[in-house]
């Protein structure tokens, strides 16, 4: 088993952010989708329990004792359409995106247009425009950030589109915005107002970068110190027990000094240091 996880943690260690973003939503739904079950099957709780602390609520309160949801619901998908449709959309466009640009704009961006979407969405919900009880879930917005970024930066790089022949991003962009803005008044109208934010992140992103200027920059600084944080605290751990081990083999050495001298000299010649010692090592 150990073997096994240490193969696995190597091949993530290897694996491009895409495999990664994919990974992690796959995850994500099946844990949530299974584990569900379980708890209803068991505590007969909803089988949507476990997204329930996922996904980011419409309204203050809620948000109040999760807010952590404002990123994990970036990463929480419906069902597995939506998130094979995510995913198709991520890996193709964050392939594209990465002929340009690195790992780390995009680690950035999709972050950051997953905020400034769950942003829309929340203080629109808050305005009493959504039904009670509104969530939002999917990486819908964070992943159009992505198509409408590397759209402004490569507008007339071609796609070779099933049926429709060779297609320039650009298009390809707008006429997805504009799908996502004929949403609005739909049943889904909190998501795709979501999507619009993460277009206009990807605007941003794309206008901002041609001139120099990297609006990602300030969510990767806070990625690298949580990273930097968390190789810092298990540094000091293996240092702890790397100094916990050489404890362990002075006193070893040393009990073995102690017990030569107690076999020649006996107890008595023991030194109430010796004695202490030996005192504590045989409980």
């Amino acid at each position: 088993m150990a073997e096994y996880t240490k193969n696995l943690w190597g091949r993530w260690n290897k694996a491009t952010l895409l495999v990664r973003l994919v990974v992690i939503n796959c995850a994500v739904l099946l844990v949530g989708r299974i584990g569900g079950l379980i708890l209803s099957w068991s505590l007969g709780t909803s089988d949507f329990i476990i997204f329930e602390w996922l996904v980011l609520p419409g309204n203050l309160e809620s948000f109040l004792t999760r807010p952590w949801t404002l990123l994990t619901y970036m990463f929480t998908q419906e069902d597995i359409i939506h998130l094979l449709l995510n995913m198709l959309w991520l890996y193709g466009f964050g392939t594209i995106f990465l002929l340009f640009d690195s790992s780390r704009h995009l680690q950035g961006l999709y972050l950051l247009g997953g905020i400034v979407g769950g942003c829309f969405f929340f203080f629109t919900a808050l305005s009493g425009v959504f039904p009670p009880g509104a969530v939002l879930l999917g990486s819908s917005g964070a992943v159009v950030a992505i198509v409408v970024g590397v759209a402004v930066l490569n507008p007339d790089f071609p796609i070779r589109l099933f049926l429709l022949g060779m297609v320039k991003l650009k298009w390809i962009a707008i006429v997805s915005v504009i799908l996502f803005a004929m949403g609005l008044t739909g049943n889904n109208a909190g998501g795709h107002l979501a999507h619009l934010g993460g277009a206009l992140t990807g605007l941003v992103y794309g206008l901002k970068m041609r001139r120099g200027t990297d609006i990602t920059r300030p969510v990767n600084m806070i990625l690298d110190k949580l990273a930097n944080a968390i190789d810092y605290n298990k540094f000091k751990l293996n240092k702890r027990r790397s100094s916990k081990r050489n404890d362990k083999k002075k006193d070893d050495k040393r009990m073995e000094e102690i017990l030569a001298k107690l076999r020649s000299s006996g107890y008595n010649s023991l030194t109430p240091e010796e004695k202490a010692l030996l005192f504590r090592r045989s409980r």
